[in-house]
């Protein structure tokens, strides 16, 4: 997961549509709801796709950010995610 937050950082802002456009073609909803939260919140873009994409959050505590990481008891609303990166 870190390496895709480098990916985002390094090369959203030259292949951001490109980006999304292959996000929505992913058909695991969970990667959708990962993909919005760290260009939303950590990237700072607003989208109209991402409020198609909030409705894939779920609440529950299994939700993480990372998938490989410990859960942690910091987490997005918005998206019903743990910070755990």
């Amino acid at each position: 997961m870190r390496h895709v937050m480098d990916v985002f950082e390094e090369h959203d802002a030259a292949y951001h549509q490109l980006i999304l456009n292959e996000i929505s073609l992913h058909e695991v909803k969970i990667d959708k709801v990962r993909a919005a939260y760290i260009l939303e919140k950590r990237m700072d873009f607003k989208e109209a796709t991402f409020d198609n994409w909030v409705e894939f959050a779920q609440r529950g505590g299994s939700r993480k950010l990372d998938a490989s990481a410990e859960y942690v008891p910091k987490w997005s609303e918005r998206w019903c995610l743990s910070l755990n990166l």
